[in-house]
């Protein structure tokens, strides 16, 4: 984890095939998860306590912590999230990486 003024960024890495945890660091009631896609917009994987459709195949918020699971992560699940308490942002980059 690293701290630039205000901003808190979390590094998270992952082994292809493993569960990979992303956790928020704000206090207080996890609202939303997302995910910054290629095209610069982003994908609303939890929002208000439900994951989207297209998410739970392989994805589970726990929403006593707050925490996002991604089962048997991919390589294409790397990149940034984002987790909001309220009506601040905090970062995870999460990097897969393959077991070859």
């Amino acid at each position: 984890m690293t701290r630039a003024g205000e901003d808190i960024v979390i590094n998270v890495t992952a082994e292809e095939g493993q569960d990979a945890q992303l956790w928020c660091p704000g206090n207080g009631l996890v609202t939303a998860w997302l995910k910054k896609r290629e095209d610069g917009y982003n994908d609303r994987i939890v929002f208000h306590d439900v994951v989207q459709d297209k998410f739970k195949d392989h994805m589970f918020f726990d929403i006593t912590t707050g925490n996002l699971t991604i089962h048997n992560a991919k390589l294409n699940d790397s990149g940034v999230y984002w987790c909001r308490v309220g009506f601040k942002e905090f970062e995870i980059h999460l990097t897969v990486f393959s077991k070859f």
